[in-house]
């Protein structure tokens, strides 16, 4: 009895999807995220090259499940693994194709239900599109180191989109996070902070030279870029935002700035920016 039970645990064990090793992935052709993993299933959205996902599981030998966008701007389902590049590494060296709406004023949603939560509108910036299906964009906003997805309706869009207003092009850069011997985000906000002293920097606020002090109580900001077509490929931006002025519209100001050029693991050039 012993045997037979263990067998069958055994053989469960072996029937269930696996964990796949890497959760990071982004789409290597325009590719379908679908329903149910299988050809027949619904249409979700469709989405464009280079778009970034998220695998949350191995389904069987041609499915992957995975999230694409951000915590309140998603959506869940499944895709091919053959339409897929995994690790941070190939998702650099896919080169998003990267579609942009020349659009001055839309609504985002939660998903693709004008009566979904609305979580940005926006009267005055381009929109940038991850994917589409039927009159819905599923789109991304950069709005310092957030990144947010929703969901744009071209029928309630009080301007319209339109594909004429379309622009498709190679990404210049696409936004990435530290692997190998890279430095850290910790490492690379010491760095920053060493040279912004060092060099006599003076801050955005005051104008007076930049403090090892005043650097510690800011709240800090990275953002680290894969760059295509530069000679140096991986850039870091350092902001340091002042922990008590503000600007007109409440947000902190921009203490200090630092740019770190990363080339095999080591740091190659800096320079400096200003609020």
């Amino acid at each position: 009895m012993k045997r037979i039970v263990i067998l069958s645990a055994l053989l469960m064990l072996l029937s269930m999807p696996l964990a796949f090793a890497e959760s990071t992935a982004s789409t290597v052709r325009a590719t379908d995220l679908l329903e149910l993993p299988r050809e027949s299933a619904t249409l979700l959205m469709h989405y464009e090259q280079g778009v970034r996902v998220e695998v949350l599981r191995e389904v069987d030998t041609q499915y992957v499940q995975v999230n694409v966008g951000e915590p309140g701007g998603s959506l869940m389902g499944y895709m091919k693994k053959e339409d897929l590049v995994f690790g941070e590494e190939n998702v650099r060296l896919n080169r998003p194709v990267e579609n942009c709406y020349e659009q001055t004023g839309w609504t985002l949603y939660s998903y693709c239900d004008v009566r979904s939560p609305v979580l940005i509108e926006q009267s005055d910036t381009f929109l940038y599109m991850l994917g589409s299906k039927d009159e819905w964009i599923h789109a991304i906003v950069q709005m310092g180191s957030e990144t947010i997805t929703g969901f744009v309706s071209r029928e309630v869009n009080p301007l319209g989109i339109g594909e004429e207003k379309r622009r498709t092009q190679y990404a210049a850069q696409v936004r990435t996070q530290p692997i190998g011997d890279e430095p850290t985000v910790e490492e690379a906000i010491a760095l920053a902070a060493d040279y912004l002293v060092a060099d006599g920097q003076l801050d955005n606020v005051s104008g007076e030279p930049v403090t090892k002090e005043r650097l510690a109580a800011c709240t800090v900001q990275t953002d680290i870029s894969y760059c295509y077509d530069e000679p140096v490929p991986l850039m870091y931006i350092i902001t340091f935002f002042d922990p008590v002025a503000k600007l007109e519209n409440g947000e902190p100001k921009i203490y200090a700035l630092a740019c770190l050029y990363v080339e095999d693991g080591d740091k190659v050039m800096h320079d400096y920016g200003k609020g």
